[in-house]
């Protein structure tokens, strides 16, 4: 393939989780497989800006699929989680505010983690998304949006995060 590089990416990512991608899923067998003789396949890669797709190759990949995804409802405060059509669960959620939102388009989970203080603004659980705030390009982990749940549940419903989408710790808890 004669295309310029983005970079490269490691087996693990910034957080220090295993490195992630969402394949295109129109290049996806029935199964949610790669052909067996495609060389390369493209994928949303975790780097700004937003919504950046590429080209990575097969034989350097783990392919692994799941029936999961999230739905967010701004206009709702909702978020939806759906395993195949059916739906898991819907919970309400904070979103960022005027001058932080949270961005919009399509992203996935790139890490799972635990913060030491459960009781932070980050709650019992966070996950780092694939995408990165338009606004904070000096915030902390390079201004990555995060999933994660809150030590002041009554901030859900409203704008008023840094761009990240809070829930409350027993929400995020069932999701993990």
């Amino acid at each position: 393939m004669d295309s310029p590089s983005l970079g490269t990416f490691g087996t693990t990512n910034e957080q220090g989780a295993p490195q992630v991608f969402l394949l295109e899923p129109e290049k996806l067998d029935a199964d949610g497989g790669l052909p067996a003789n495609q060389e390369w396949v493209r994928a949303l890669l975790p780097i700004r800006p937003n919504q950046t797709s590429g080209y990575l190759k097969v034989e350097d990949l783990e392919i692994v699929s799941t029936d999961f995804r999230i739905e967010v409802d701004r206009s709702a405060f909702e978020l939806t989680v759906y395993a195949g059509k059916e739906e898991f669960m819907k919970v309400p959620i904070g979103l960022g505010t005027g001058e932080t939102p949270t961005p919009v388009g399509r992203f996935y989970l790139a890490s799972l983690l635990q913060p030491p203080d459960p009781t932070s603004v980050y709650g019992v659980y966070a996950y780092g998304l694939s995408g990165y705030s338009e606004t904070l390009l000096d915030w902390k982990g390079g201004g990555v949006i995060g999933l994660h749940g809150t030590n002041d549940p009554e901030s859900i419903g409203s704008e008023v995060s840094h761009g990240c989408i809070r829930m409350l710790n027993e929400d995020i808890e069932k999701l993990v």
